[in-house]
C-alpha cells in the first residue's frame, strides 16, 4: 500500500497527490530496494513540510544505498528546507570526506555558508562563502554570477545565499569585496594605499 503524504499549511493539513509522486510511489512498489525512489521521496516530502515522512524515507534510502554520500547530500537539502540548519551542516559533513591536498568538491563552500548563515554562525558562514567566492569568482563575487549559479534551486534556498552574499559583499573584506577579488584574481591591485578609498 502506497505511504499517503501530508503537507500542513495555515493551519491545516491535506493529502498530496501529484504526477511524480504517484510515479514514485508505483517504483517503490516494483522495486522496493531500490533506494533513489526513496531518496526522491524523502526530498520531495521536505518540500512540502512533512518532516517525519521525509526522515523516515531518508533512513530507508541510507539502509539501501551503497552510494551513502549522495543520501546525506540530498539529507542536507531536505533538512535546510525544513528549517533544520545545524542539522543540515551535519549531514554535508557526512557527505563528503576532506582529503589533504585536494580541494572539497564544488557545492560545499555555498552550501555550508548557507546552512551556517542560518544556524547562527555568521563567520564561519562568510569564511565558506569567501572559499566559493575564491574558487568560482565567476559566479560568487557578483550578484548576477549568484544567481545564474543557483538558478536550480529553490527560491527561498537562493535568498538565504543572497543575504550571505550581501553582507559578503559588504563586510567581509570592506565594501565591494566581489569587486576587489576579481581585481585580485586577475593580477590587478589597487594603486591607492588608503584603506578606506574606493
Amino acid at each position: 500500500m502506497p505511504v499517503q503524504i501530508y503537507a500542513s499549511y495555515l493551519g491545516k493539513t491535506e493529502k498530496l497527490s501529484t504526477p511524480f509522486l504517484a510515479e514514485l510511489e508505483k517504483q517503490i512498489q516494483a522495486s522496493p530496494s531500490n533506494p533513489e525512489p526513496w531518496l526522491e521521496r524523502a526530498y520531495l516530502q521536505a518540500t512540502w513540510g512533512n518532516e517525519a515522512g521525509c526522515r523516515e524515507d531518508f533512513q530507508k534510502s541510507l539502509s539501501l544505498s551503497t552510494n551513502k554520500p549522495s543520501v546525506y547530500w540530498s539529507m542536507g537539502w531536505a533538512l535546510l528546507n525544513l528549517g533544520r540548519f545545524q542539522e543540515a551542516e551535519e549531514a554535508w559533513t557526512k557527505a563528503w570526506t576532506p582529503k589533504v591536498g585536494e580541494p572539497e568538491p564544488r557545492w560545499v563552500p555555498s552550501a555550508m555558508a548557507m546552512a551556517c548563515w542560518k544556524s547562527g554562525n555568521k563567520n564561519q558562514a562568510l569564511a565558506w562563502y569567501q572559499r566559493a567566492a575564491e574558487r568560482e569568482p565567476e559566479f560568487f563575487t557578483t550578484l548576477e554570477g549568484l544567481k545564474e549559479r543557483t538558478s536550480n534551486w529553490n527560491t527561498k534556498e537562493q535568498d538565504w545565499l543572497i543575504e550571505v552574499y550581501d553582507v559578503w559583499n559588504r563586510t567581509y573584506d570592506g565594501r565591494n569585496s566581489g569587486e576587489k577579488l576579481r581585481k585580485r584574481l586577475s593580477g590587478q591591485t589597487n594603486s591607492s594605499s588608503c584603506s578606506t578609498c574606493r
